[in-house]
């Protein structure tokens, strides 16, 4: 074991490309090291399957997955696995490095360890120019196959003057590049200069395009790629170069997930190496597949097993996930795709690429929010299999386009994410009217079984007669088919955005017909730009409960219990919600009480749909809420007064993150409230509060008046963080200047603490001052407190 974590020991000097540093936080990094590394190394004994759930906790922390490498062995084989899964986008989101240089060489040297694990090939030697000398000369393992000669004639280190390099050679301890799954390297070019200093010198975007940068490059991902293709689940491909992807597609047995980006530099022909690319990779599946089941069906014949172990068997081959390495047995199929990368958000044409789409056989995800023309026509999407749909939210869909029967058709969608034009208003309509549908059988079959059980037959037949006479059999065959299906079939995740009244409409809807599914809820909502509504442009949109049948009675759906739409809590602006077009005026987005929010955890409202459009009493029917963001912007409607108090007061005890993002009039009463009503509160986001730029400074006597109902002091934030037992992290964004600038015009008054640019100026600002009361806090708690107090500019 000792011997172990002293290899793991020596190899995380290779890893120095990901962050070692702490990030932005007022306590000391080794505290929060401690605090969570002291139970790993007493529970050195866990099995490592443990180890890795607890592991797994901090996949996003680079910082923490840093140091789990240097505890033991164990911890640094599960933590490797995380850090270097995907490293590039690790990087890419680590905001610890404050100059851009020091993220660049970070990136740099990335990439050197990483082609350091595939020098051991002597065709990449080969095809590779010598690489700067002040880096060291690392081999991969496996290289110790080669005989010497090889080793000391052909190296991609060596020194143009034919002198040995000044750096020993040292071997890899670890083959970092074998936990490369997710392959995503689209800014790998970025590092070539400074990590081939022999290169011709030219512009950045003129060599970007030239000929050797495409030869290197080429060179570089295929050696990545034919390393270990065995465990890539996932892969990032330019359109533009399929060839060198489309020889190792025999070779990929758990990709699950694919991404073309560069579709700016699309032609007939790259579409259609793409098409290939696909359809080959599920043909060598679907082979593999019926291969390995047949030899499990095999083995069961010989050995002479029963019926229901023969039974087992297919089931487990059917169900079992991709963990052996060897394509032979088994391949996974592609169900994932994303099409369009981060320098692909003008590219509005290119409709071919839906051919791509169209040639997978399973397709569960498909993520289009960098592809702007993909909105052009939604109904190329294949909808059988379809789980999760993201789109952007920048860009309506048509006013023509019928998104209301591509949802209905997507009887498998759990996500969706899209942006819809005004005349989308009515787009779950079909998911109400399913939910009214369910209610009715429910009804009559508990009418039936009270009926049997007093032994009222005559009623029970009049009752039939009478349901008979006013629903047809195809609507009673309609009402078993909504019965028969899954509870858990709708919903889970819904995003949002679009003209304040054409969301709010949606979401009343959204709410009614998923309620017991729905997990996550984002809306997005601006004013509307033009003086169109929906009566004026329905009649172009096909309806999506046509194929429900002419025999829906949209009037008297469910009048016995009068669940129409209207809320107990205001009865104004809903009753219309789900029923039909209302004006914009007087619609407001509610969670209803007939219909609570079972499942629901997650609410985030921007725009106007966060300041006057949302009935905050109605948060009382979400008794599982845990997060709610609330943000303003770009609204310029300051909510009401009375708004924090009505939002604390219907909120679930058990929210652990709350984030209010605008003009919200936030006070030292109001802290106290947050403290003493929401116990479990885990992190707190408040920005461009207008009392920020009123603060008082802390006093030198503490006073108690912390309870101030008109403003906010220094004192009262302290009190309320102190309060706050379960509190891990604190943000709050100040438009410093703005503040600043209020401060000038209140100079008569000595409450504020001016901030002087004169270095033998003793006076500390207030920001500063609270900070490091905070940060008293922080150091007496056994988990500290992160806090975060940003500059965040108004315009």
């Amino acid at each position: 074991m000792n011997e172990q974590s002293e290899s793991g020991k020596k190899s995380t000097g290779t890893s120095s490309p990901l962050p070692s540093t702490p990030t932005s936080s007022i306590s000391s990094p080794e505290k929060t090291l401690s605090s969570v590394l002291s139970p790993l190394t007493v529970t050195t004994r866990l099995p490592a399957e443990c180890l890795q759930l607890i592991i797994t906790h901090y996949d996003g922390d680079l910082t923490m997955l840093h140091s789990l490498l240097l505890v033991n062995s164990t911890c640094f084989h599960l933590a490797v696995r995380l850090l270097y899964r995907s490293p590039f986008k690790l990087l890419k989101s680590y905001d610890g490095d404050k100059l851009p240089w020091v993220k660049y060489m970070r990136q740099v040297k990335l990439v050197w360890l990483l082609l350091s694990c595939v020098m051991h090939n002597q065709w990449v030697m080969d095809e590779l120019p010598p690489m700067d000398q002040t880096l060291p000369i690392l081999r991969n393992p496996i290289r110790h196959r080669s005989t010497p000669t090889e080793i000391s004639t052909k190296d991609g280190h060596s020194r143009s003057d034919g002198k040995s390099p000044a750096n020993p050679i040292r071997d890899l301890t670890v083959d970092y590049l074998r936990f490369y799954t997710h392959h995503d390297h689209a800014t790998l070019s970025d590092a070539f200069p400074e990590l081939f200093p022999g290169l011709a010198c030219q512009l950045m975007d003129e060599w970007a395009h030239s000929k050797d940068m495409t030869q290197l490059r080429h060179t570089i991902e295929r050696a990545f790629l034919l390393h270990q293709p065995e465990s890539i689940i996932s892969l990032s491909i330019p359109i533009s170069r399929m060839k060198i992807y489309l020889e190792a597609v025999p070779r990929l047995p758990k990709l699950e997930c694919v991404e073309f980006y560069d579709i700016r530099n699309w032609d007939t022909g790259n579409i259609e190496e793409a098409i290939t690319f696909v359809r080959e990779h599920d043909r060598f599946a679907i082979r593999n597949q019926r291969r390995f089941q047949k030899e499990v069906e095999d083995g069961g014949k010989e050995g002479k097993e029963g019926e229901a172990t023969q039974q087992v068997l297919r089931q487990e081959a059917m169900n079992q996930n991709v963990h052996n390495d060897s394509s032979e047995k088994k391949m996974a199929k592609l169900i994932e795709i994303k099409l369009g990368g981060s320098g692909d958000n003008g590219i509005i044409q290119t409709v071919e690429l839906y051919k791509i789409l169209q040639a997978m056989q399973h397709p569960r995800v498909v993520d289009l929010t960098e592809w702007r023309g993909a909105i052009m026509d939604i109904m190329q999407i294949p909808v059988q299999t379809l789980q999760i749909l993201r789109m952007r939210l920048d860009r309506p869909l048509p006013a023509t386009c019928p998104l209301g029967n591509f949802l209905f058709r997507a009887r498998s969608l759990r996500e969706l994410q899209i942006s819809i034009a005004p005349t989308h208003g009515r787009l779950f309509r079909w998911a109400v009217k399913k939910m009214h549908l369910r209610k009715r059988l429910y009804r009559l079959s508990r009418k039936s079984l009270d009926g049997n059980q007093s032994g009222s037959n005559g009623s029970i037949c009049m009752d039939v007669a009478h349901t008979q006479g006013s629903i047809t059999k195809r609507r009673l065959g309609r009402l078993q088919h909504c019965a028969s299906e899954d509870k858990e079939e709708g919903l889970k995740v819904l995003s949002l955005a679009g003209e304040t009244a054409t969301v709010v409409q949606a979401l009343n809807a959204a709410v009614w017909g998923f309620n017991d599914t729905l997990e996550t809820l984002q809306a997005n909502t601006w004013k509307e730009n033009t003086g169109l509504h929906f009566e004026d442009v329905a009649g172009v949109v096909p309806e999506a409960m046509e194929e429900l049948g002419p025999d829906v009675d949209d009037d008297n759906m469910d009048s016995d219990e009068n669940t129409d739409g209207s809320n107990s809590d205001n009865s104004t602006g809903t009753a219309n919600s789900t029923t039909g077009p209302a004006s914009s005026s007087a619609l407001y987005f509610s969670f209803n009480p007939k219909t609570p929010m079972t499942r629901l955890h997650t609410v985030e409202l921007k725009g106007e749909v966060a300041t006057f459009a949302f009935n905050f009493q109605s948060l009382k029917h979400c008794p599982r809420l845990n997060i709610l963001r609330l943000n303003t912007r770009p609204c310029r409607v300051e909510p009401e007064a009375d708004v924090i108090d009505k939002i604390l007061a219907n909120i679930s005890e058990s929210l652990t993150e709350l984030e209010l993002i605008g003009p919200w009039w936030i006070t030292d009463h109001h802290l106290n409230q947050i403290a003493k009503r929401l116990p479990k509160l885990r992190r707190l986001r408040i920005g461009h509060a207008p009392t920020f730029y009123t603060i008082t400074p802390i006093p030198a006597i503490p006073t108690g008046s912390y309870q101030s109902s008109e403003s906010m002091s220094c004192e009262g934030l302290v009190h309320a963080v102190g309060q706050l037992r379960e509190l891990r992290e604190l943000w709050l964004g100040v438009d410093m200047v703005s503040y600043h600038r209020q401060k000038q015009r209140n100079s008569a008054s000595t409450m504020f603490l001016f901030f002087s640019r004169r270095s033998n100026d003793k006076e500390e600002d207030v920001w500063t001052t609270l900070g490091s009361a905070l940060g008293h806090i922080s150091e007496k708690r056994v988990i500290p407190l992160t806090v975060e107090i940003q500059h965040c500019p108004t315009s």
